[in-house]
């Protein structure tokens, strides 16, 4: 490629197409970057229907996502978790998460209570991962080795290199919604899903003579291990990043 066409390339990055894609983006209009800048949001925590946090994570979780907009997002004031435990009580929290979790809408209900809770904020966010899943494949090749460049010419081939690669995948995809206790309606949802691979990688070369032997078998069989999967929260953190790129912009 050629270096203006590695430049244009690069360029094309720095524009808003280039923002991490959102799955059936719903925006309001009065959703503004104005009216991000002039009110404050509770973050609700996080939920997943794809199978029931702890408590403990729930919180993690949901200050997880508060620390992530407030770093990519410093314009907009956020209310951690924690206080709207404070406000509502543990049990109450927790009644509220589940029926999101249940329903994945907010009822007017919860609405009321959380007016009464938090009343200098407006906005509620809230997320739902909806998918999780871990894969693990393995890769192997061979490549046939001369010990000398004459061999090689002559095509004598006494070795043989094996190289192996022992992958863990980890897709987790979630949700978020942001609600408006005024207007009573949701400002912004959307969806997102991010993998995070991971592999032990290993090569071993042999004399073909020996590579029917038992010793070859053992040897290579020690790197036959698979790495650990990355963590819920890893992927959480690149998906809220992902959300507060979307988040309304200052115009230009």
């Amino acid at each position: 490629m050629k270096r203006s066409s590695v430049l244009l390339a690069a360029l094309l990055c720095l524009l808003p197409a280039c923002k991490t894609p959102v799955t059936g983006l719903q925006h309001h209009a009065s959703f503004t970057y104005e009216a991000t800048t002039q009110h404050q949001f509770v973050i609700g925590g996080v939920v997943s229907s794809h199978k029931k946090l702890t408590e403990i994570k729930r919180i993690r979780f949901g200050d997880l996502l508060g620390r992530t907009f407030h770093s990519e997002l410093p314009h907009i004031k956020t209310v951690p978790t924690g206080a709207l435990i404070k406000a509502l009580g543990q049990q109450r929290f927790n009644a509220l998460l589940d029926a999101y979790r249940l329903t994945g809408v907010i009822k007017q209900q919860d609405v009321t209570e959380l007016q009464a809770a938090m009343p200098d904020a407006r906005y509620l966010i809230l997320s739902n991962i909806e998918q999780d899943q871990i894969d693990q494949e393995e890769h192997e090749t061979e490549t046939e080795e001369a010990d000398s460049e004459e061999d090689r010419q002559q095509r004598n081939f006494e070795r043989i290199r094996v190289d192996l690669s022992m992958i863990t995948s980890r897709e987790l995809g979630a949700s978020l919604l942001i609600y408006d206790f005024k207007d009573h309606q949701v400002m912004w949802s959307g969806f997102i899903d991010k993998t995070i691979s991971r592999s032990n990688d290993s090569s071993r070369t042999y004399r073909k003579s020996f590579r029917w032997h038992d010793g070859f078998i053992d040897d290579f069989t020690v790197d036959r291990n698979y790495p650990e999967a990355a963590t819920q929260a890893d992927l959480l953190e690149d998906i809220f990043s992902g959300f507060a790129e979307n988040m309304p912009a200052a115009a230009r």
